[in-house]
C-alpha cells in the first residue's frame, strides 16, 4: 500500500509532462512547490559559502578550497538548502542517511535531474536515497534554473539551457563546498550521476570539474559537445547506461558518447563483454590512463529511464541492471587520483 502511494503521488507530481518538441522531459514543476515542512538552509554571499569573502569557502585565500566539516553533528534524513552564486539564488536537496558519522570521511553523489524536471522528483525517479541509507553515503540534488521556455535544465552543450544566462559549474562547485563545509564529506570521493539532460550535465563535470568530480555515472544521456573540447585535468572514470529504444536521447548518440569518450581517456584495448543478464549488457575499456576505465551498459528495448526502477513514463524500463547498485560498486572502485 506504501508503495502504491507514493507511485499516485510521483504520477500527479509528473501530470502534465510534454515532450517539448522532441526535448527530454521527466515531468516538470514549479520550483517554489516544495512542500511548506521542508526545512531550508539558506546562504547569502557571492561565493556560495555564507562569509562573503567571495572565495567559495570561508578562508578567504581565493583557493576555492573547503576543509570538510568532520567535528559538527549534521541532522539526517532530507533537507532543501539554498545558496546564492554570482547574484543568483539556487538551491538544492541534501539527503544525510541515518547512518552518517559526522567524524568519518562520507563519500557525496551529485545527482542531477533531466529537463523540465527537479530536484523532487529526481528523488522519486532515481530512488537514491535508498541506496544511500543502505551504503551510507551523501546525496545532493541540484536543482536546475529554467531555460528561456520555462523549463528547469542544465547547461550541458547542446542541452538544454539555450540561451538563459547561468553558471552551472560555479554552482555545482558552491554546492560542493556548501555540503562539505557542513559534513565529513571524503574530497577523493564525489560523483556525478544524472538522468538525460542530467546525464549530459555529469559528462560536462567531468571535462569542466576533473578537479573534484572522481567519476560519473550518466543515465539515459550522452555527450553535449565534441570530445575534442573536452578539457579536463585528469581521466575520470565513467560507467555509462542507456537503452536502445530511448525515443528522446538516440541510442547511436549514446553508443558514439561512449566510443569517445574512452578515446578521451586513451583507452587503448577493444571493449569486452563484462556483464551479461536477460536484456542488459555492458562492455567495459580498461586500459585507460592513470588507471581510469569506461564502462557501457545497453538495456534491450528499454526507453528513457532509469534501470532497476520500474517506473518510467516513456516506455518499458529494466530490472536486469540496478543502475544504483552498479554505478555505487563502480564509485568506489575509483576515487579521485592523480
Amino acid at each position: 500500500m506504501r508503495r502504491e502511494l507514493a507511485l499516485l503521488t510521483a504520477l500527479a507530481a509528473f501530470a502534465g509532462c510534454s515532450d517539448a518538441g522532441g526535448s527530454e522531459d521527466e515531468g516538470q514543476s514549479e520550483t517554489g512547490s516544495e512542500s511548506d515542512s521542508e526545512s531550508e538552509a539558506t546562504s547569502e554571499s557571492g561565493d556560495g559559502d555564507g562569509d562573503g569573502d567571495g572565495d567559495g569557502d570561508g578562508d578567504g585565500d581565493g583557493d576555492g578550497t573547503v576543509e570538510p566539516n568532520c567535528s559538527a553533528s549534521l541532522a539526517t534524513g532530507e533537507e532543501m538548502r539554498s545558496l546564492e552564486v554570482d547574484g543568483v539564488q539556487r538551491r538544492y536537496r541534501l539527503y544525510v542517511p541515518p547512518s552518517y558519522d559526522p567524524t568519518s570521511p562520507t563519500p557525496l553523489v551529485l545527482n542531477f535531474h533531466g529537463f523540465g524536471s527537479n530536484a523532487g522528483q529526481q528523488v522519486f525517479f532515481s530512488q537514491m536515497n535508498d541506496k544511500a541509507d543502505a551504503e551510507g553515503f551523501l546525496v545532493a540534488y541540484g536543482e536546475g534554473l529554467q531555460n528561456t521556455d520555462g523549463d528547469q535544465a542544465w547547461d550541458a552543450g547542446t542541452c538544454c539551457a539555450d540561451e538563459a544566462p547561468r553558471d552551472d559549474l560555479a554552482f555545482v562547485r558552491a554546492m560542493v563546498a556548501d555540503v562539505t563545509g557542513d559534513a565529513c564529506v571524503d574530497p577523493d570521493r564525489v560523483y556525478s550521476t544524472g538522468m538525460s539532460n542530467g546525464g549530459f550535465m555529469s559528462f560536462q563535470l567531468a571535462c569542466d570539474a576533473a578537479d573534484i568530480i572522481a567519476a560519473i555515472a550518466p543515465v539515459s544521456g550522452a555527450l553535449g559537445f565534441p570530445i575534442s573540447q573536452c578539457n579536463a585535468t585528469r581521466p575520470v572514470p565513467a560507467i555509462i547506461f542507456n537503452g536502445d529504444s530511448d525515443g528522446r536521447v538516440p541510442y547511436a548518440l549514446a553508443q558514439s558518447s561512449a566510443e569517445d569518450y574512452a578515446a578521451h581517456l586513451g583507452c587503448t584495448d577493444s571493449p569486452e563483454t563484462t556483464f551479461d543478464m536477460g536484456t542488459v549488457s555492458c562492455v567495459t575499456w580498461d586500459e585507460c590512463e592513470n588507471g581510469s576505465e569506461a564502462v557501457f551498459c545497453t538495456a534491450v528495448g528499454m526507453d528513457h529511464c532509469w534501470p532497476g526502477q520500474p517506473f518510467c513514463l516513456d516506455g518499458p524500463s529494466t530490472e536486469d541492471i540496478v543502475a544504483n547498485d552498479a554505478m555505487w560498486d563502480f564509485f568506489m572502485a575509483h576515487p579521485r587520483s592523480g
